[in-house]
């Protein structure tokens, strides 16, 4: 069973990145509602959600390029900068999404590094296969698959984030 730590922040969204980043800093984690972590504990296993049978995290944009092709996204901060982390958050929005202000919060699943190795990331991707991800809504640079179920003994760590306060700095 993975360690759970809980964050309960009614900080303002650059306070909670500031307190969240490092401790993803170097790792490679799945997103999801906090909700549904019971769901998938229970399961087995992340699914890749490729039939699209449970709500999409961001559902504005729908399935994105690693779904679409039976892997689990992800999101690898192996070799990845700070400064491209917060420029793709501030362009996407991917570390907080919107449903986690209004269901209760949002869980990082991070990985055991025996799992990494099944993990493709973005810069593994050719150019080609990269302009189609970007294309389909990935986020360049720091979004990754894991193909088919991604078994939860593979979870080391769950960061819940609950947000109690989500209003604009005063």
């Amino acid at each position: 069973m993975p360690f759970t730590e809980r964050l309960e922040s009614s900080l303002d969204l650059d306070r909670l990145l500031k307190d969240v980043l490092p401790l993803l800093r170097g790792e490679v984690f799945h997103l999801t509602r906090l909700c549904s972590v019971p769901k998938i504990l229970e399961s087995g296993a992340i699914d890749p959600n490729t039939d699209g049978r449970f709500e999409m995290p961001f559902p504005r944009i729908g399935p994105g390029y690693f779904s679409k092709r039976g892997y689990v996204c992800l999101f690898d901060f192996r070799e990845v900068s700070e400064e491209l982390i917060k420029e793709r958050h501030d362009k996407y929005n991917y570390l907080c999404p919107s449903w986690g202000r209004n269901e209760g919060g949002h869980a990082y699943l991070l990985l055991r590094r025996s799992a990494h190795e099944g993990v493709l990331s973005f810069k593994q991707l050719s150019a080609g296969e990269k302009l189609q991800a970007c294309a389909e809504n990935a986020v360049a640079g720091v979004e990754a698959g894991y193909k088919g179920m991604l078994p939860v003994g593979e979870i080391l760590k769950i960061l819940e984030v609950k947000l109690q306060d989500w209003g604009p700095k005063t």
